[in-house]
């Protein structure tokens, strides 16, 4: 037996669900397979999760719900299955955002701790003891580019004729 909204889901009338088996829309699972797994199906349940190929040939994804019992002598399966297709995508969808996050915390380059730099020529001491320009030592260790210009106070002292710190 099947209802309409599990007919719907698979883009078939309730009469041609009745027609069909299991294993005609489970992708994943053959009918030696699916007869395996309803021995096992208890008062306890099953649960997993398998593909079904719609009418129309789209693969959904879905988890299935599974529990037995004896019903005037006879064992019965009732089981209850639910389209888990957009969860599975933005599972996935969140999983790839995840390992780019990741990759992307991993190639930040972060300057820390204490850097020796000289008080007059503002040299920085590397970390092999040699002394580099401080553009060079940052650029070495991040991500940092520098573009070069004069403050106003340096402006003035080095072109005093020159009216380069304008505004415009």
């Amino acid at each position: 037996m099947a209802n309409t909204q599990f007919a719907d889901m698979l883009g078939y009338s309730v009469e041609e669900v009745h027609q069909l088996h299991i294993w005609d829309w489970d992708t994943q699972l053959n009918q030696e397979q699916y007869l395996g797994l309803t021995e096992d199906v208890s008062s306890v349940g099953l649960n997993f999760e398998t593909q079904h190929r719609c009418r129309d040939g789209r693969i959904i994804d879905v988890e299935v719900s599974n529990n037995g019992g004896v019903y005037g002598g006879k064992k019965l399966i009732l089981g209850i299955c639910r389209d888990v297709t957009d969860r599975k995508k933005a599972e996935s969808e969140k999983s790839a955002l995840i390992d780019k996050l990741e990759k992307a915390l991993a190639e930040i380059k972060t300057l820390q701790g204490f850097i020796p730099i000289c008080a007059s020529c503002k040299k920085i001491r590397s970390e092999k003891g040699y002394w580099e320009q401080i553009e060079q030592y940052i650029q070495d260790r991040s991500d940092a580019q520098f573009s070069h210009s004069l403050c106003p106070k340096c402006a003035k002292e080095l072109y005093p004729d020159m009216d380069i710190t304008s505004d415009q």
